[in-house]
């Protein structure tokens, strides 16, 4: 059991890693709420969200190619995700701060929001509610063509890819009584997708390259955690999911003469993640919750082809996917 407890808050760490990592490699204006006070109350939130497509061909020929390095990519890409923290104590009322933070980026939906009241006497101290999501897209597509002579349709990537993010993190804490105690939550979610093609013809290839991926990929997280502390409160949670879609596709040929429809790689998948962590504690004095879900789906495909003469269809690679995780944690404690 303490085992299985040590694996998943070393997957939590990770994931918060992950998040943190991409949090700071964006632009600051994805990171909002932040508050903290002199006896140790803060609230961190944040939300980085990034769209990436990444196409590159070369193209060498001495003699025939025809339609050459060809990358094509359609995309329609959608990062959604709000972090919302709320942390109240009062022992007594001579001491109070707050702090709200939203934040609204024009070209994707996220927001942000936090507030902490503290009215604290001196062993009410050490809260932390640390809320993070991370959210990408990607696609890198590459062909290599070198040919002295026919090489026809030539280098061939393709990929036409329908993308959705959406994770929320929610932190309600209320404390008291030598208060202490930390949320921590984050979800990290990431499609993408990798394409390469090459091609190396002195005669006849035809088709050529050819790698072919249509999928459509989406990803919810949702974090809870409602603490209510009370008498000498203590405690942690931690919860944490990890989703992510990877499709790795590879072609390499080379023809002296004949082969035709050539490297073919094609993948056509419908992916969907999603994930629910919730947790309750009323009462106080020593609780300890984590709560873990990563979920991944991942497809590779390679194909290479030597061929001095005759191949006709070539490579093949082909795969059709249907792809669903869904977990959930739950946990109440009193």
């Amino acid at each position: 059991m303490l085992n299985r407890f040590g694996k998943q808050k070393q997957l939590i760490l990770v994931i918060v890693a992950l998040v943190a990592i991409t949090s700071i490699v964006l632009p600051l204006s994805t990171l909002s709420a932040s508050g903290d006070d002199d006896d140790g109350n803060s609230v961190n939130q944040g939300i980085g969200q990034s769209q990436s497509n990444d196409q590159e061909s070369d193209v060498s020929s001495d003699g025939d190619t025809d339609n050459s390095g060809n990358n094509d990519s359609d995309q329609d890409q959608s990062n959604s995700g709000d972090n919302a923290a709320a942390s109240n104590s009062d022992d007594d009322e001579d001491d109070s701060s707050s702090s709200r933070s939203n934040s609204n980026d024009d070209d994707e939906d996220d927001s942000s929001s936090s507030r902490s009241n503290s009215n604290d006497d001196d062993e009410d101290e050490g809260s932390s509610v640390n809320q993070a999501i991370g959210q990408s897209q990607r696609n890198n597509q590459e062909s290599s063509v070198n040919s002295d002579g026919d090489t026809t349709d030539s280098g061939n990537n393709d990929s036409d890819q329908d993308q959705s993010n959406s994770g929320d993190n929610a932190a309600v804490v209320n404390g008291g009584d030598e208060y202490e105690g930390s949320v921590n939550q984050a979800i990290g979610q990431s499609q993408r997708n990798n394409q390469e093609s090459t091609i190396s013809s002195d005669g006849d290839t035809t088709n050529s390259g050819n790698n072919n991926a249509v999928q459509e990929q989406t990803n919810t997280g949702d974090n809870a955690a409602l603490v209510n502390g009370g008498d000498e409160y203590e405690g942690s949670i931690f919860q944490g999911i990890g989703q992510s879609q990877v499709s790795n596709q590879e072609s390499t040929i080379s023809s002296d003469g004949d082969t035709t429809n050539s490297g073919n790689n094609n993948a056509v998948q419908e992916q969907t993640n999603t994930g629910d962590n919730a947790a309750l504690v009323n009462g106080g004095a020593g609780f300890f919750t984590t709560q873990g879900i990563a979920q991944s789906q991942l497809n590779n495909q390679v194909s290479n082809i030597a061929s001095g003469g005759d191949t006709t269809d070539s490579g093949n690679s082909y795969s059709r996917q249907s792809q669903s995780n869904s977990g959930s944690n739950v946990f109440s404690g009193q």
